[in-house]
Formats: structure tokens, sequence, C-alpha cells
């Protein structure tokens, strides 16, 4: 905890100082994310000043909670945290939904399910009719929040049994340390759980797990530190963090590239397509030179066709290629032939 702290910490703190220095005199705002400690560490770094001597000084360090990673994304794309802790599950979410594409991970905060240690744990009551997943059809399970590291492990090791969300199940959202009541209030029949609140004595006595995250999911990379590069400096940032002792010194900054649209990606996607279909039609026409040509010519170009044995050769092959696009009305990629 105190080598990533420092790492994170001094590292962010160092290059905003830089960035921002015509404006030293004022202490730069840092705000970070957490959902649930001490699993997120982030709410007890104050508690260690020791870790943090310029805070309130060069730099004002603030921890802001949220119910689940998932809201971490909104705050990250309004600018409204530095540090954001995001889970496997959110990750993908602010890359390819929300257009986060300039996110850099700076540091790793947990796994989960590694070998010999802990993982989250979903669990029912002791005398409960529950013995196995496929019991929970007709159930109604609690989550903290849809598209959570925890909810995205509880849907997947429900699919395995052949239940899927609404149509077998019903999932209602709790914060963590409400998951408890649920249960006992018999508001869900399976609630999530995760450190802290798994260890607590009364839960243990009156509760059983059903199953666990690694169960779903195997060992997972559960939360990592991401941020956005800043603005450059230097014409040599890159925008990571550098290891070993400079990790501890310098978050190097990397020019902030305009975030793509939707439209731009569709544009993007639109553009590789074109070079598809002209590759094709090139590698179409020396084929047919290869067959037109005569001597060493004719020998190239046939080796050249050959050598491609896994792209269907001959005249129809424009009709054999498939792209994807996206189309008004459609929530993702639909593929069409060409």
């Amino acid at each position: 905890m105190r080598a990533l702290a420092t790492l994170i910490i001094a590292g962010l703190a160092a290059a905003l100082t830089t960035a921002l220095s015509s404006a030293a005199a004022e202490a730069v705002k840092i705000r970070a994310s957490w959902v649930v400690a001490p699993s997120d560490w982030t709410p007890l770094l104050p508690e260690k000043p020791e870790l943090m001597k310029n805070n309130g000084k060069t730099y004002a360090f603030e921890a802001l909670r949220f119910q689940g990673t998932p809201s971490v994304i909104t705050a990250l794309a309004n600018n409204e945290i530095e540090l954001g802790n995001l889970a496997f599950s959110s990750l993908a979410l602010a890359i390819q939904n929300a257009g986060l594409e300039d996110l850099r991970i700076v540091g790793d905060q947990f796994k989960d399910g590694t070998s010999g240690h802990y993982s989250n744990e979903f669990l029912v009551l002791a005398d409960s009719p529950i013995r196995t997943v496929e019991d929970l059809k007709g159930r109604i399970v609690a989550t903290n929040t849809a598209g959570s590291a925890v909810d995205v492990a509880m849907r997947a090791m429900l699919r395995k049994h052949g239940l899927e969300d609404r149509r077998d199940y019903t999932v209602v959202e709790a914060p963590f340390p409400t998951m408890k009541a649920m249960l006992v209030q018999k508001k869900a029949d399976l609630a999530t759980f995760v450190a802290p609140f798994s260890f607590d004595p009364e839960l243990k006595r009156i509760a059983r797990v059903l199953f666990t995250q690694k169960e779903a999911l195997g060992p997972t990379q559960m939360i990592v530190w991401v941020a956005h590069p800043l603005p450059a400096e230097e014409p040599s940032g890159d925008g990571r963090l550098h290891g070993g002792r400079g990790a501890r010194r310098a978050l190097v900054s990397r020019p902030r590239a305009p975030r793509r649209g939707r439209a731009d990606r569709r544009q993007a996607h639109q553009a590789a397509s074109r070079a598809v279909r002209e590759l094709a039609v090139h590698e179409q026409g020396i084929c047919a030179q290869s067959r037109s040509s005569s001597g060493p010519r004719r020998v190239a170009l046939q080796h050249r066709c050959t050598a491609r044995s896994g792209i269907p050769q001959g005249t129809d092959r424009r009709a054999q290629i498939r792209r994807s696009e996206y189309r008004a009305g459609s929530r993702g990629a639909v593929e069409v032939a060409q």
C-alpha cells in the first residue's frame, strides 16, 4: 500500500504541479474515487500524512465515494476526478462505450481469486432452500450496480447454469453496506459481498456461500487506477508512468488528443473497410496478370498469389469480403457483404 500510494499520488502531484506551473501558488486539486474501504484504500490515505507530505501545500487531495466503478466512468468523462479506480468490466466500458480512449493505467490496486487469497462471495441465508445456482430461477438477486465487476461475475455464473436476467431472475441494486439487511429482511435471495462486509461474524452465522467470483470467472485483475494524460510540457512525453525510481517522481505527460466520438470511430471504420476492398481488388488484378504474363514475371506473380492460400482467389473474391458498418437505429455494428 505504501509503495503504490507513493507511486500514484507523488507521481501525479509532480506532473500536475509541472503542467500548471503558472498557477504554482495555488494548490492543485487531486480528486480520487473509491467504492468500499479497505479494499479501496483511497479514504485511508489522509490517515498517513507521512505518505503525502505536500498535501495541502502543492496539492490538495480529496477522496470521493461512488456506489460502483461504472459511475466512476461518468466522473472521469466530466473531469470531476483526476484518479479513477475501475474494474476489469468498467475499464472496457469506459474505452469502448464512453470513448475515453486516452485513459492510462497508472497503478494496480488488487486482484481477486489469486491462489490462497480471498475472492468475493455471493451468499444466501443458511436456512434457504437454495442449494445450487439452478435454484435461483425465479428468485431475486442483489448487486451493487449494473456493470460492476461483481455484477458481471454474478451474471456470468448464472448464465453458465442456463439462467438469464429478466427471464429467469430479477436483479435489484443496493449499496454493499446494506447487503446483509437485504438478506435478513428477505428482500433478496442472493446478495453480493466484498471485504470487509463478508468478514462479519454474524453474517457468517446466518448465511452461507453459494459461489465465489473465482468460481465464476477464475482469478481476475479486479481494480486498476486510471487517469487522463496531461497536456504535454515536454515534446518527449509519452503519457505513461515510468517504472522503478522514476515512477515515484513524475507521471510523464503526453499531448491530449481529441477524444474520438461515435462519428469519428464510424469514419475510421469505413476507411479501413475501403482499404480492405482496394487491397482485394489490387490483389485480384495481380492474379489476373499471372495468367496472362509469361516467363519469369509469370512465375513471380503466380508465387505471390499461391502464397496467399488463406485468401480466396478468383474473379468472385470481392463477393466474399465482409465488413461491419454502423447503421441508424442499430445498437452496434452490422455485418454486411461487399
